[in-house]
């Protein structure tokens, strides 16, 4: 009983790699393809880029798993 409780902790979840987020992170920011967002900014209408939410996931996601693959 005990062995399976210490081998479920060790299997439970990976510790996490903050260098490797640090740079996901950028990655994403700086590959997410931007979109045009109308936005109500000191009572005038703007149009400005915007990054797609989808898009920062999905790419920051992948680099993640790519970082993972490469341990």
């Amino acid at each position: 009983m005990l062995a399976l409780s210490v081998a479920a902790c060790a299997t439970a979840r990976p510790a996490v790699d903050a260098k490797a987020v640090e740079e996901c992170r950028d990655f994403a920011e700086t590959t997410a393809p931007r979109e045009p967002v109308r936005g109500n900014g000191a009572g005038r209408s703007a149009v400005y880029p915007s990054q797609d939410a989808e898009s920062l996931t999905t790419l920051f996601d992948l680099c993640m798993q790519a970082k993972e693959a490469l341990k």
